[in-house]
């Protein structure tokens, strides 16, 4: 049997194949781009978008000054998360958000005129039924300023749940403890949550998953934040905020004693976090300082009654009798930073806490102790505008009243000859009615402090922790610089160091006019030879000659 030919490709099943390549790839593509997490966007604490949005993170809506309330405007449910933080604090705002509209006594605003505007915007109240503002609105209607939200402001108007570290002390601790992007901070007392807050916005260089660049993870420490709290209650709180607000990852909640468990975490409680700052808003901190050494103690080297592990107790403190052994563990990581200098700070109200601190903090090696006191004060400029009598400003005493009725009875006659007389104003009357006007236009600058302050008067406790320098690092630290300046540094020094001086590539000592003649003479004396050598040679005898007749006088004028 004779093989069939092959059929012939027309050209529209060859488009039909290309067609159906090409929906294959597109689909293809697509189910990839569905399949990509889709990272959320970076907090507004650490970056503000250009409009606000329907997100769990609050904004901060300003009804007047220190009067501050957070507000999210996720999509409404039955128990709306925005609705519970404003409750708390309705009582002393009258503030409430329900039903997708913030009640205040400056009226009413709907979240619709809240969102997809620019932070900073002032929103006039809207009357009920209107769900946009109201073209025309009175000017005596009330309103309200939106703002981004910040670490000073959710100070301000966090839900309080312990007594918060305001901002003067979180600012001046940051900057003692020398955070900066990339740091890695122990905060042992989270509380509200009001440092936690400043202390992520000191360290943040950015997301580990990359989401501030768009997944585009880059180089370097990110920074972080690691906050323990003993009370299960405030923990959970906190992780609820700290994940609303948009700061997982940079921010770690641990419900855990840290005076008696530490500060190892992980897993298993066997991972050093690598602190280079610590902060502990303790009410014993000494009995957590043992956990923050480098070289960790089976036993902590605290004195105590039975030599276990001391335990925060609420009855008064009592004196040692038996000092616990000074075992060490190198089983056992350091929570701190083994290659830089770790900082300490401590918030304690009372002087005798910051006295026993002090005495831990000696015996386990920590240096440059200094206590400090903030004492923020908040200060009300004015201009006073001053009064005259036009004004109806009374006399002071009385002399200035019997003044005040003599000028005024000279002041009727002068009137009635005026009038009588035809006359003018007199130029002396005139400069008295313009200093009174000069006077009441300019006024003067007056001062009051406030007698309400938002703060409290706690000491600041800081040390420093130098970073161990043993032999090996002496030797590792010597290679490196032999390496990078290819043995330079190791060349001898002989006489005084001002004689020497660096040429980029070796060191020359300073050579003398005289000397170098005389380096001449025997380069010429090398090249040269026969009658030349001959002639030149007088030629630099003489200039010898005269070299040593100049030095000679010059002794005879010095003598």
């Amino acid at each position: 049997m004779a093989e069939s030919d092959p059929e012939p490709i027309s050209a529209a099943s060859t488009a039909s194949t290309s067609l159906s390549t090409g929906i294959t790839t597109a689909a293809t593509t697509a189910t990839a781009e569905v399949m990509a997490p889709l990272l959320p966007e970076p907090s507004p604490f650490l970056a503000p978008p250009p409009l606000i949005g329907t997100s769990s993170c609050p904004s901060i809506i300003h009804l007047k000054r220190d009067l501050l309330i957070p507000v999210s405007f996720a999509p409404f449910t039955s128990t709306p998360s925005a609705s519970t933080t404003t409750a708390e604090r309705s009582s002393r705002s009258g503030a409430r958000s329900a039903d997708g509209i913030l009640n205040t006594r400056f009226g009413d605003f709907p979240h619709d005129t809240l969102t997809n505007i620019p932070y900073g915007s002032q929103v006039r109240a809207t009357g009920p039924g209107h769900k946009r503002k109201r073209s025309g609105v009175p000017t005596d209607s009330g309103f309200l300023h939106i703002l981004a939200p910040t670490a000073e402001l959710w100070t301000t108007s966090l839900p309080h749940r312990t007594q918060v570290v305001y901002t003067p002390d979180s600012a001046f601790v940051l900057h003692k403890l020398c955070v900066r992007p990339g740091s890695v901070i122990l905060e042992a007392g989270a509380g509200s949550g009001s440092f936690t807050h400043a202390a992520v916005r000191a360290v943040y260089g950015g997301y580990p998953d990359g989401r501030e660049d768009g997944g585009n993870i880059s180089k370097g420490r990110k920074g972080r934040v690691w906050s323990f709290e003993y009370h299960e209650e405030r923990v959970e709180k906190l992780r609820d905020e700290i994940g609303r607000h948009g700061l997982d990852g940079l921010v770690d909640v641990v419900h855990r004693d840290v005076c008696k468990d530490g500060f190892l975490v992980g897993d298993g409680n066997g991972v050093s976090p690598g602190a280079t700052a610590i902060f502990l808003d303790l009410p014993a901190p000494w009995l957590a300082l043992p956990h923050l050494t480098r070289r960790m103690h089976a036993t902590p080297p605290l004195p105590t009654r039975t030599g276990l592990t001391p335990t925060p107790s609420p009855g008064p403190v009592t004196e040692p009798t038996t000092p616990a052994p000074e075992t060490t563990n190198p089983a056992i990581p350091s929570a701190l930073s083994m290659t830089e200098t770790v900082r300490i700070c401590t918030f304690s109200p009372c002087i005798e806490q910051v006295t026993r601190t002090v005495s831990v903090l000696r015996k386990l090696g920590w240096v440059e102790v200094e206590m400090y006191e903030i004492q923020h004060r908040h200060l009300e400029v004015r201009r006073a505008q001053r009064k005259s009598y036009t004004d109806g400003a009374g006399p002071r005493n009385v002399d200035e009243a019997l003044k005040r009725l003599q000028w005024m009875n000279d002041y009727r006659v002068r009137r009635q000859e005026q009038d009588l007389h035809g006359e003018g104003v007199n130029a002396e009357e005139a400069a008295s009615r313009e200093m009174d006007m000069e006077g009441i236009t300019e006024g003067r600058l007056v001062t009051r402090g406030e007698q309400e302050i938002k703060t409290h008067t706690s000491y600041l406790v800081f040390a420093v922790l130098p970073r161990e320098w043993t032999e090996e690092d002496e030797r590792a630290a010597a290679e490196t610089v032999r390496s990078t300046t290819r043995g330079l540094v190791d060349a001898p020094v002989v006489g005084p160091g001002e004689m020497w001086k660096w040429t980029g590539e070796k060191q020359t000592p300073k050579v003398s006019k005289r000397q170098m003649k005389k380096m001449e003479k025997e380069a010429r004396k090398a090249k040269e030879a026969g009658g030349e050598k001959a002639e030149e040679a007088p030629k630099a005898e003489e200039d010898e000659e005269e070299e040593a007749k100049k030095e000679s006088d010059g002794m005879e004028v010095d003598a």
